[in-house]
Order: structure tokens, then C-alpha cells, then sequence
């Protein structure tokens, strides 16, 4: 039997690719932030201080922020490092786009936490029925037009770059021989999985569905950075904003609330699907960049007729990568689903 060597050089995912960075997306962050920890620790007991009143210092809260966020590019580049991989290529950073869809993209995240707020607002009202205590602050001080300025670096900008090369740039396009919807709704399962907050899920689902989808059928990861960017600098914005002027509880009724995000929903749904398909006509679904048109011509799956040894034995490659792939989605929904757990009874108050 003849059989073929695998390339050292690749110019695109495979769908084990995306399964195994999804699992890495969800444990880089918690590994991190472990570390900080016990650096914390040293330093409180060096000091004097208590880890929280560490994490209470400004510049300390913003390098924790960051370094956390910088995880997920260190995971993007490791693994392309190791699995000898053409980010540029792959991940489709050089591809364009029409220029009216950087405009889109800007009003579509400015308009998801616009519309869909009412809904996770009902989501967030059965967390309080269940007692679940809700996050009521960023852990960055909002307290000057500077800290703003920071916060929506820090919080708004940042992560938006390092989460999307992550998951969208390797894990989308890992996925995209499963088809669109598989390769979107996976994808935006592992991006609302990693932020392991109950409070979080539904909200960071529908953004990444509807982030996953726009640069699914344009093939611009920028655009998925800016839509995030945006909806993320928008919520710290909002968030200033209260506190600055404070907030009016108006009591209604549960039908007009209902009512409210019922016409809210719809018309956000509407919208969201006008702005993502004029983004996908102006893109040109057909028309893909010459990386993007290389990348089909060199096929992106390894081929069937590949083979590695495995324990003495000549086994098809592709078989032993797609059930890589298997275990790795498993493990990463059974370890996501425990963290969410976990975040559930801690935060519930008994």
C-alpha cells in the first residue's frame, strides 16, 4: 500500500484544529488567571495586603484584564507555531471586503446590546429568582473620563482583537467544512462557554452566532473585531453613563415589559438579518480573495488517501483527526458545563 506523507506546511484549519483550540480557548484564560492568583498571593503576603485589595489597584486591575485577554493570542500563536500553520493564511486577515461593510459592522454592534438587552433582561430576572447574584460592575473603576477612556481599551478593543483571532480567525474557519450553521453555532458555543458565567451565556451566544456569521459569509475577520469592539465599548460606555447620572427604576406592568421585548426582539432580529445580508451582497459570497481562492483549489481537508503510523499500525489520517475532533468537542462542552455549574452554586446565595 502506498502512502502519502502529510504536508509540514499548511495553508488552512482542519476541523480537529477548531475542536482542539476551542478546548484551549475555554482552559488558557482559567490558567492564567490562576497564576495571577498565586502571584497575588506572594505579593500580599510580601506586603501585607489581601489579593482583593491588590485587584483594587487600578493599574493592577487593567494588567490582569489584559493579560488574561492576551491568552487567547498566545493559544493562536503557539498553535500555529507548533502545527506549523500559515496564520495569514488560514485565519484570512489579508482578505477584503467592500468598504460600506466597516459601516455596517459598526451600527450592527452598536445595536445588538440596543435590542436584545430586554431579552437577557428576563434571562437575568430568573437568575434572581434562583438567588443568583448578578455582577453589577466591571472590576475597572468608571469613575472619570479617563478611567472610560481605559475601560474601553481595556475591556471594549482588546479583547475584541484577541478573542476573534482565536475564534473566529482559527476556530470558524477550522469548522467551515462542517457547513455554515454547524461552523457558526460550534463556534459560538465554545466563545460563550469560555466566559463561564451564567449571567453571560444567552448574551454571548447571540453575539457570537451573529459574529460567527457575518465573517463566515464575508470572510473579514475585521469585521467580526469591530462588531465586537463596538458592542463591547457600547456596554462600558452605557455602563458609565449610569453612574455618572444614576438610574430610574420604572415600575410596569409584566405584560408591557413582555410587550417591550417582544417589539424590541423582532425589530432587532430584523434588523441584525438586513444589515448581515447587505453585508454579504456588498461582500460578494462568490468572489473570494486570492488567498481565500487558494486555500479551495489546495483542498483543506487532509485527503483520504493520507495515512499515519499509529501503536505499528498504517491508519487513514483523516479517520484518526476526525475522532480527535470528536473527544476534543466533548471534553470541551463537558468542562465548559462544569465551570458553568460551578459559577452557579458560587453564586447562588443560600
Amino acid at each position: 500500500m502506498e502512502q502519502n506523507t502529510i504536508t509540514d506546511y499548511r495553508l488552512d484549519y482542519i476541523k480537529s484544529d477548531g475542536m482542539t483550540c476551542g478546548m484551549w480557548g475555554l482552559l488558557a484564560p482559567l490558567i492564567v488567571s490562576f497564576a495571577l492568583i498565586v502571584l497575588y498571593s506572594i505579593l500580599g503576603a510580601l506586603t501585607g495586603m489581601t489579593t482583593a485589595q491588590i485587584l483594587a489597584i487600578v493599574p493592577i486591575a487593567y494588567i490582569t484584564s489584559v493579560v488574561c485577554e492576551a491568552s487567547f493570542l498566545v493559544v493562536f500563536y503557539l498553535y500555529n507555531k507548533i502545527h506549523k500553520i500559515n496564520w495569514v493564511t488560514a485565519s484570512g486577515i489579508k482578505n477584503k471586503t467592500h468598504y460600506l461593510n466597516y459601516a455596517f459592522a459598526i451600527i450592527l454592534g452598536l445595536s445588538l446590546p440596543v435590542f436584545f438587552s430586554s431579552l437577557i433582561g428576563w434571562w437575568e430576572k430568573f437568575l434572581t429568582l434562583i438567588n443568583y447574584q448578578m455582577t453589577d460592575t466591571l472590576g475597572i473603576p468608571l469613575t472619570n473620563i479617563w478611567y472610560l477612556l481605559m475601560a474601553i481599551i481595556v475591556i471594549g478593543i482588546v479583547p475584541a482583537v484577541c478573542e476573534e483571532f482565536l475564534f473566529r480567525g482559527l476556530i470558524l474557519n477550522a469548522l467551515r467544512k462542517m457547513g455554515k450553521w454547524p461552523a457558526v453555532l460550534l463556534s459560538a458555543l465554545f466563545f460563550s462557554l469560555m466566559h463561564t458565567s451564567m449571567e453571560q451565556l444567552p448574551y454571548t451566544f447571540i453575539l457570537g452566532v451573529v459574529i460567527g456569521y457575518v465573517v463566515f459569509e464575508t470572510r473579514n475577520i475585521w469585521l467580526g473585531i469591530i462588531i465586537h469592539a463596538c458592542n463591547n465599548s457600547f456596554v462600558v460606555i452605557m455602563l458609565y453613563l449610569q453612574q455618572q447620572m444614576g438610574t430610574t427604576v420604572t415600575d410596569t406592568s409584566i405584560w408591557v415589559d413582555l410587550g417591550f421585548t417582544v417589539i424590541y426582539t423582532v425589530v432587532g432580529v430584523g434588523v441584525v438579518m438586513l444589515l448581515v445580508y447587505l453585508m454579504k451582497k456588498l461582500s460578494g459570497s462568490n468572489n473570494k480573495t486570492e488567498i481565500s481562492g487558494k486555500i479551495e483549489d489546495n483542498a483543506t481537508e487532509i485527503s483520504n488517501d493520507s495515512y499515519i503510523l499509529v501503536d505499528g499500525k498504517t491508519v487513514p489520517a483523516k479517520e484518526v483527526m476526525d475522532k480527535r475532533a470528536k473527544y476534543m468537542l466533548i471534553a470541551t462542552v463537558l468542562i465548559g458545563s462544569l465551570l458553568l455549574i460551578i459559577d452557579l452554586m458560587t453564586s447562588i446565595k443560600f
